[in-house]
């Protein structure tokens, strides 16, 4: 999955959606929209309230779906309300990085099947073998 293909998915055909898995090219791609798009609104002052709040609900939704993808329970998320509390919060949020980094489960798990398709070549199992040479003649 790309950038713009993450972005699609995350903010309008899974907007709201808490169900399912996320791969880690989904939520990192659709970060990194978020961060962006964060920057941008920082820099216009006010703004920066309308980009939270219309990427609240989808930051949400894919979190828990990436953690869906980890077989862990969406309500892991919890771990970021205690961000605000030193030692605390900072450890909250390294283990939130290391749930979020980790590869998901190779097949189906309790929360779905694998968002990444079998049928990708060099994502899932080993690579395909090389081509064969053309006939000579």
């Amino acid at each position: 999955m790309g950038f713009l293909e993450a972005v699609k998915t995350c903010l309008l055909r899974k907007f709201a959606n808490f169900e399912g898995r996320a791969s880690r090219a989904e939520y990192w791609w659709f970060f990194l929209f978020a961060f962006l798009l964060s920057m941008l609104g920082a820099a216009f002052g006010p703004l920066i309230f309308v980009v939270a709040a219309v990427l609240f609900v989808p930051n949400l939704a894919v979190t828990v779906r990436r953690l869906h993808d980890t077989n862990r329970t969406g309500w892991w998320i919890l771990l970021s309300a205690v961000s605000w509390i030193p030692f605390v919060g900072w450890i909250a949020g390294l283990v939130m990085l290391w749930f979020m980094v980790q590869k998901g489960d190779s097949g189906d798990n309790r929360y779905g099947p694998n968002p990444i398709p079998a049928a990708v070549p060099g994502l899932v199992g080993p690579p395909p073998p090389p081509p064969s040479p053309p006939p000579s003649g």
